[in-house]
């Protein structure tokens, strides 16, 4: 093969995308962790529905394999929820974001929600459902509000409180 100085970034996507499937069908993990760089390659080039297919992809197979809770599974919710907004999907980026909140609540999940339901102009009912949902999970386990706490604080003064803020891959 001849270097062609030419050849664009998109069409080595493309190629790379056509060939994932085959190259990797007997290697599920390393797929998807091919399918997970590629989606991250396709959505810094704007090309967002390539992104959310793919990166429904690699949700799927982290929710399988290693299960609802692990991290990687997380980041792919988390991944996919901007996948989702940049598509112009913001109804599913808003259930993607809430679902991951429902999930594993904290400070920086509800942070996410607060973006997403902030520029989708849901946000009031949107923190009502967070909070609920927040507060019964405190009720049913009789236990940590540390959480609860860390939002209002949050909510009262951002640059106050500190989180681990979710970043796109």
């Amino acid at each position: 093969m001849e270097p062609d100085p030419n050849l664009k970034l998109a069409t080595l996507l493309d190629r790379a995308l056509t060939n994932v499937d085959e190259h990797f069908a007997n290697q599920p993990r390393v797929r998807t962790e091919v399918q997970a760089t590629l989606a991250g390659a396709f959505f810094s080039v704007g090309r967002y529905a390539e992104a959310v297919g793919l990166r429904e992809q690699v949700r799927q197979y982290r929710e399988t394999a290693l299960g609802p809770d692990h991290p990687d599974t997380l980041t792919s919710m988390n991944n996919l929820a901007g996948a989702y907004w940049s598509a112009g999907q913001h109804d599913k980026a808003l259930e993607q974001s809430r679902a991951l909140f429902e999930d594993r609540p904290g400070l920086a999940e509800y942070q996410n929600i607060q973006g997403f339901a902030g520029r989708a102009r849901q946000w009031p009912a949107s923190r009502e459902r967070a909070l609920k949902h927040l507060r019964a999970g405190i009720r049913k386990e009789r236990g940590n509000h540390s959480d609860l706490v860390r939002i209002f604080l949050w909510e009262k003064d951002p640059g106050q409180c500190s989180t681990r803020r979710s970043v796109q891959k």
